[in-house]
Parts: C-alpha cells; sequence; structure tokens
C-alpha cells in the first residue's frame, strides 16, 4: 500500500470521463485523475495499505465532467505483496544500500538462473484479460537467495520505483547493461511502460530518456531473450561497485 496505480482500459473511456473512484474491497477508495495525452488509463495514488499479503478487488467508478455524474467501468483485483515501498525507493536512491542488495544478489545467484510467467487477470465484469502494471507486476520465479527482489520480478519493481522518483542513475545502469534487454522484453507489451510512469509523476526528461530506450531496444533483433541469468546479476553488481568507486 501506500504507492500508485493505474487502470488502463479497453475501450477507450468516452472523453468527458477524466477522473473517477477506486474501491479497494474492505481496505478504502481513493480518487483517480487521467493522464494527459491518454484516453484509456485513469491513475490513482496512495492506495490503501493491507495487513496481509493477498488478492484484493477493486471496483473502479468514472466521473463525468459533462453531468457530473459517476458510472461503473469495471472491476479487477491487485495482489498485495509484502515487499515495502520505502525499501524499493532506498535501493534505488542510496548508494550504499544499492551496493549491498546487488552484492548479496551476486553470492546467491551463482548456480541459479531466474525465469519469467507473465500473469493475467480476469476482469469479471468484461470476461476479458487485462493486464495490470505497477500495483501488479508479473509473477516471476526468483533466484533462491529467500529475498523475493532478488529476481526478474525486483529488477522490473526497481525500474518502476526509479521511474516514479526520477532515479536517472539507477534507470541508466540496468539499461546499459546486458540485463536491460531482458527487462525491457518483461514490461514492453505491458501499460503503463516506465516511461508513462515518469511522465505521470512530471519527470518529463526521464519519461524521454525512457522513451529513446524502447525505441532503440524495439529495433534490436537480439532482445526477445526472456531469461534473467547470473551472468546479468554479475554484470550488473560489478557496475554498481564501479559507480561507488568513483
Amino acid at each position: 500500500g501506500g504507492g500508485s496505480c493505474w487502470f488502463t482500459f479497453e475501450p477507450d473511456l468516452p472523453s468527458d470521463i477524466t477522473s473517477g473512484t477506486a474501491k479497494f474491497c474492505g481496505l478504502g477508495s481513493i480518487d483517480l485523475n487521467g493522464v494527459k495525452h491518454k484516453t484509456n488509463c485513469l491513475v490513482g495514488r496512495r492506495i490503501p495499505y493491507a495487513e496481509e499479503e493477498g488478492w484484493v478487488t477493486v471496483k473502479v467508478n468514472g466521473k463525468s465532467d459533462r453531468t457530473g455524474k459517476s458510472s461503473y467501468l469495471g472491476q479487477t483485483e491487485i495482489y498485495y505483496f509484502n515487499e515495502r515501498k520505502e525499501l524499493l525507493k532506498q535501493i534505488v536512491q542510496d548508494e550504499e544500500q544499492r551496493h549491498t542488495f546487488f552484492e548479496t544478489w551476486k553470492t546467491a545467484c551463482k548456480g541459479y538462473s531466474t525465469y519469467s510467467k507473465e500473469k493475467e487477470t480476469k476482469s469479471r465484469g468484461s470476461g476479458k484479460h487485462e493486464r495490470q502494471s505497477f500495483i501488479k507486476i508479473p509473477f516471476i520465479g526468483c533466484i533462491n537467495s529467500g529475498n523475493p527482489l532478488n529476481s526478474l520480478q525486483g529488477l522490473l519493481l526497481l525500474v518502476y520505483t526509479a521511474a516514479e522518483t526520477n532515479t536517472r542513475q539507477f534507470i541508466e545502469l540496468v539499461f546499459n547493461s546486458s540485463a536491460g534487454k531482458v527487462v525491457f522484453n518483461a514490461y514492453r507489451y505491458t501499460s503503463p511502460l516506465p516511461e508513462d510512469v515518469a511522465r505521470a509523476f512530471g519527470h518529463e526528461d526521464t519519461a524521454q530518456y525512457l522513451e529513446s530506450i524502447s525505441k532503440r531496444l524495439s529495433e534490436d533483433l537480439s532482445v526477445n531473450e526472456e531469461q534473467l541469468k547470473a551472468s546479468h546479476i554479475l554484470e550488473l553488481a560489478e557496475a554498481v561497485k564501479n559507480q561507488s568507486n568513483k
């Protein structure tokens, strides 16, 4: 809880619906707002906290600018992880925390590799499969380290956190490494993209940088690599170490 959430709709929302509410069943509600240049998204901040890890149903209503009336838009489910948002921010923003995190992962990853399995959730209202992002990142198997962040899922969470907090140094660290292709391939067909998140939080320069990364990697025929390997983590750990020594 406490982070942001992003709802994507198919088909696009009516032009007069630019705000709304999201009810997290049993937890509370938050206000939603539209996203500039997007006609199919509503975003909210400070999602309610949950005492326990697990699935929570979220019901979304939109408000018409023209009539002022609210209408039901549908419902979905999100999974609450026990990772703390503050921990993610510390890893991407604090050099010492980042170094410790990747050194621990480097030690754990020897002899292991990770793989990804995207999970789609079914919208009960429409019967369609919808991808959810930011508050629900695809489940991805982790290296046997005891830390769920030691995984491609964890790396995705860190990239999205860096986009939200405008931590350009961490983003460059990932995408200047061979792991960047794997990370990009894991999120390239989801919404929102990291650049969307950066833009939603007012970080236009970082959003444009991420868009340039997406353009470059979209044209790279070798980008379809799906597995995060030990060699990727060793490379990242070495890059973090070099940053710390500067």
